[in-house]
């Protein structure tokens, strides 16, 4: 065991830099550390950082207010060192960023390093069934890979702090093991890989950037093109954080790579940073008042958690769906197959009345349904109302984190298939309970839906790499996802959290306050090579008004009759 440095009580910068480096020597594991050395790179993490940071705190005066992001900032444990003694008055003083987004926070932001090449701190990891499906696809797509990720894009007004937040995001990585997964493509054999690694072995150049832009709508675009950036896969880390400022307000963008990170998971890592950020505030608890996390892999587990089941679940669906219409496939009016690849995603925003939010939530409730089977209803009355199909396919994810799994950062999301036919001589109200008996088989029998069609369609195509899916996902949130503290977070209406080519996505995001409904925002997510603008506003139109039919939900009169009255106009 270290002991603490003859003459502390001088409080001189040399006798700080000699306890910071023994301190430090301890908490790694190491006989000594160099004043020149960085904490990180000799395999430093978040949680040997707070330790460093209590040690400190238990042998300094009270004013050195030793914070984890010190540790964090500093280049090296001489720096890290000084930033300590300049608060005792014992070396030279370190200006302390402004509480308000300026170009002084900008400036003082910590250089990010860029991958080493060592060849410590990795551990090879399983690859699920799914990751694997998706780095084939990258594979074959010949350099033409298309953006899989989850994002998230937030005005923020008020007082920002730039370094807590970089420094929240610095944590965020070291917390969760999962957004340290590089990966292997292998073109020739199709052998992929996976292994976890240090931080060290990360290039961390893109984890958190600032820009100051002259407007809002600069920032906007900025933010679009941010959303569909593709990830170094064998490199970054697997989250990026950009901090676009103007001069109203901060637009501040959230992505995470889809092979790591899955919707439910995206809501953790937004929830860990506010914490993370108002702890590096030295307002909130260290380390977030964050439990610390095992190192372990879900693919890891996924074998023994869910392949004894697996047959079973396919069994269901062999049952339920003919082999040639295994995947949910749904040609809307209009809809041509693509004639280039990778395909451009173009969006349609639309919105439904709060009242019409509220009358579909009492209508389920009467049908002892949840709001998604009314969604999932009025998105199967718009596809008969489009189409005339009786027998509508949709998809959705469903995230099957098992017990003990809910604080972890992993692709566990499978697919959910809703597929039912619609009596077109009964009510509306038949409709829904068809549809909430569709939701919960689905659930109770959600599988990956390339093993769906693999195991159900032996003799089609695999390869075929555009699909008309209907994928249909429905977020209700009571409050900020993302509540930093201190200042105002609004997530703005144009928010294409999952960039995800399926023919057609829809998005459902219904905000709630003091329990009550508010505006409900509908996403369109369409591919302009397979559909035009002219017919996503169509359609759009024809689930807005196939809601409020749901919510009405009239008793006296069939489906086919409410169709025939109330038809939106088809635009070709």
């Amino acid at each position: 065991m270290h002991t603490e440095p003859q003459g502390l009580g001088a409080l001189d910068a040399a006798s700080v830099e000699e306890l910071v480096r023994l301190q430090a020597a301890d908490v790694l594991g190491l006989r000594r550390v160099e004043a020149s050395e960085n904490f990180f790179n000799l395999g430093g993490d978040s949680v040997r950082a707070g330790r460093l940071v209590m040690r400190l705190a238990k042998a300094l005066p009270r004013e050195a207010e030793v914070d984890l992001q010190d540790v964090f900032a500093a280049g090296d444990f001489r720096e890290l060192a000084r930033q300590v003694s300049s608060r005792l008055g014992g070396g030279e003083s370190i200006a302390e960023p402004g509480v308000t987004v300026a170009h002084s926070q900008e400036d003082d932001l910590l250089t990010t390093p860029t991958a080493s090449s060592g060849q410590g701190g990795r551990r090879p990891v399983p690859l699920s069934y799914g990751q694997l499906r998706r780095l084939q696809r990258d594979a074959d797509s010949g350099g033409s890979r298309i953006a899989h990720h989850v994002s998230r894009t937030f005005r923020v007004h008020g007082r920002l702090d730039l370094k807590a937040l970089q420094a929240a995001a610095h944590a965020l990585v070291e917390r969760h093991e999962s957004l340290r997964t590089v990966f292997d493509l292998d073109s020739r054999r199709g052998a992929h890989s996976a292994q976890r690694v240090d931080s060290c072995h990360l290039d961390l150049s893109r984890l958190f950037t600032v820009r100051r832009l002259p407007s809002s709508a600069v920032a906007q675009e900025e933010a679009t093109v941010e959303r569909v950036a593709l990830f170094n896969l064998s490199t970054e880390a697997k989250i990026r954080i950009l901090v676009l400022l103007d001069d109203t307000a901060a637009t501040l963008v959230v992505t995470a790579e889809h092979l790591v990170c899955d919707g439910d998971s995206f809501t953790v890592l937004l929830r860990e940073l506010a914490a993370l950020y108002k702890a590096n505030l030295g307002t909130g608890q260290p380390f977030g008042g964050l439990a610390a996390l095992p190192p372990r892999c879900w693919a890891e587990e996924e074998g023994t958690l869910h392949l004894p089941a697996l047959e079973r679940r396919l069994d269901h669906w062999r049952t339920r769906l003919d082999p040639l219409e295994a995947l949910p496939e749904v040609r809307l009016t209009g809809m041509r197959d693509p004639a280039v690849w990778p395909t451009t995603a173009a969006q349609v925003h639309g919105r439904l009345p709060a009242y019409v939010v509220r009358r579909l939530r009492e209508t389920c409730a009467t049908r002892s349904s949840t709001l998604f089977s009314g969604f999932v209803a009025a998105l199967a009355m718009a596809v008969l109302a489009d189409t005339g199909h009786t027998v509508p396919g949709l998809v959705s994810p469903t995230s099957g984190r098992p017990p003990g799994w809910e604080d972890e950062v992993d692709w566990f999301a499978t697919s959910v298939i809703h597929r039912f036919r619609i009596n077109t001589q009964l009510s509306v109200s038949d409709v829904l309970d068809s549809a909430k008996q569709s939701v919960a088989s689905g659930i109770a029998n959600a599988v990956p839906l390339p093993l769906l069609l693999e195991h159900l369609q032996f003799n089609r195509d695999l390869e075929q790499r555009w699909r008309p899916w209907l994928y249909l996902a429905v977020d209700s949130e009571e409050e900020s996802p993302l509540p930093l503290h201190g200042v105002e977070v609004e997530s703005p209406v144009a928010d294409a959290r999952l960039a995800l080519r399926a023919g057609l996505t829809v998005r459902i995001e219904i905000r709630r306050e003091a329990g009550q409904d508010l505006d409900a925002a509908v996403q369109f997510q369409y591919e302009q090579e397979v559909w035009s603008a002219a017919r996503a506003e169509a359609f759009m139109q024809t689930l807005l008004d196939m809601a409020a039919l749901v919510a009405e939900n009239p008793s006296d009169i069939d489906v086919a009759t409410l169709l025939r009255t109330r038809r939106p106009q088809v635009v070709q």
